[in-house]
């Protein structure tokens, strides 16, 4: 055992520190149980659980990363990453992975082998297409946010324990029926997309809380979007929406919803829902 910064570590874990410490020019600070610092380290048994080196202009991270058997965050996003080493495949424990914001040529596949990742954020990477190799991961949480791509792909019901889903800001036109099997999806985000119309099946969606759709060419919403009952979030603002349909006005769980920016003739059903709304301390913005 070594201490590091009062904690005791194993060899490898308080290498791995030291080489860090050596590339930053900076101590590796350890993490608190309710930290929301975005760089340091967590550890439980002495082994690093947490790795947390975002923003600290990487432009490798050490090998060592690759042997610590207990890891299970590791954030190296915002860095100037062009590869990742291939010895990461054996983070098996590996339960969230952040590499956004780097600059990759290839997203390696070798991800898809890390058997218990659910966590994948690969926000701003230039990328115009869904990896392929996603399709074979048990992901809950997936970030696609501030890409290029252009196509939700048909194989995302491949995905059925997704839970929340982030891909604003891309090129997307579109939405598959296939998105509509997600049973399990609480946050569905699309915001800053190229959108006109949404399935009439994403009402099959009942776990969803969040629907994010703002900035988008919305003309028209499923008539009954209504049907989600569960749905707390609702932004549909910065659209071409012209009237929303009668059904919107049972959506008795829905906390916030912001439509302004859009042409809407209301009727007076849902001009009396949106001021019952507000005065049960829903954030409307019209």
């Amino acid at each position: 055992m070594e201490e590091y910064n009062g904690i005791f570590l194993h060899e490898t874990e308080y290498q791995l520190l030291i080489t860090l410490e050596d590339i930053l020019n900076e101590s590796i600070p350890p993490l608190g149980k309710n930290s929301a610092k975005r760089f340091g380290f967590k550890c439980m048994n002495n082994y690093i659980s947490e790795l947390l080196l975002s923003n600290k202009n990487l432009t490798s991270i050490p090998l060592l990363i690759g042997s610590l058997p207990y890891l299970e965050v590791l954030h190296i996003h915002r860095n100037q990453l062009v590869e990742l080493p291939e010895n990461l495949q054996n983070l098996q424990n590996l339960v969230e992975f952040s590499i956004g914001a780097n600059k990759f040529k290839n997203i390696p596949q070798w991800i898809s082998k890390l058997p218990n990742l659910k966590n994948l954020y690969l926000f701003e990477l230039g990328l115009t297409q869904f990896p392929s190799w996603v399709s074979r991961l048990s992901l809950t949480r997936l970030a696609l946010y501030s890409n290029k791509i252009t196509k939700i792909p048909n194989w995302i019901n491949t995905l059925p324990y997704l839970e929340e889903i982030t891909l604003g800001n891309n090129k997307i036109e579109e939405l598959p029926n296939e998105i509509c099997e997600l049973k399990n999806l609480k946050e569905l985000s699309l915001f800053g997309n190229q959108i006109e119309s949404l399935p009439n099946c994403l009402v099959k969606l009942q776990n969803l809380k969040e629907l994010i759709l703002h900035d988008n060419l919305l003309i028209e919403l499923p008539p009954n979007i209504g049907e989600l009952k569960n749905l707390r979030i609702f932004t549909v603002y910065n659209n071409n929406l012209m009237y929303l349909p009668e059904s919107i006005t049972t959506l008795d769980s829905l906390r916030t919803f912001w439509a302004y920016n859009n042409q809407l003739q209301l009727s007076p059903e849902i001009i009396t829902w949106l001021n019952t709304q507000k005065t049960i301390g829903c954030n409307v913005r019209l």
